[in-house]
Order: structure tokens, then sequence, then C-alpha cells
């Protein structure tokens, strides 16, 4: 594979992370796996260059900020939900 080629695989593998970390920010407890994948997708974008760069990073940063989102929501949900006296069986 010419340098070109494996540069092109490399942002289009940056997009899909992207991808990934958007969805899994919305679908994993607490957001982690989107907070993981996110951080990682804009760590590899970072050299990169080019339009698919500039959106790979942007899905990233979205899936970065989302996976931030939900972990602090269940952070609340769960400090809310230890706090009430709910009655046992």
């Amino acid at each position: 594979m010419a340098k070109e080629e494996m540069n092109e695989a490399r942002v289009y593998s940056n997009y899909v992370i992207g991808i990934l970390s958007i969805v899994l920010a919305l679908l994993t407890s607490g957001g982690i796996g989107g907070i993981v994948l996110g951080i990682i997708g804009l760590v590899r974008v970072k050299k990169d260059k080019g339009e698919i760069a500039r959106k790979a990073r942007n899905l990233n940063l979205i899936g970065l900020i989302l996976g931030c989102a939900m972990f602090i929501l269940s952070v609340i949900i769960s400090i809310m939900g230890a706090s009430w006296n709910l009655p046992t069986a």
C-alpha cells in the first residue's frame, strides 16, 4: 500500500470511530464507551488534514461531549435515586 492510501484508510477509520463514539455514548451505561472512543479518535485524528479528517474530528468531539453528558446524567440520577426514601417490600 502506498503511504497516501494508508493515510486515507486512517482518516476513514477515524471517521468510523467518531460514529461509534456517538452510538456508544447513547447506548452504554454512563456513556463510558463514547468517552473512550471519543478520546481515542481525537488523538488519532490530530495529525490528519482534509475535509474527512475535519468531519471525523467533529464526530469524535460530539461523541466525547455526549459521553460526558450521559455520564453526568447517570451520576445525577444515581444520587437522586439513592436519596429518595423508598419503602422496601
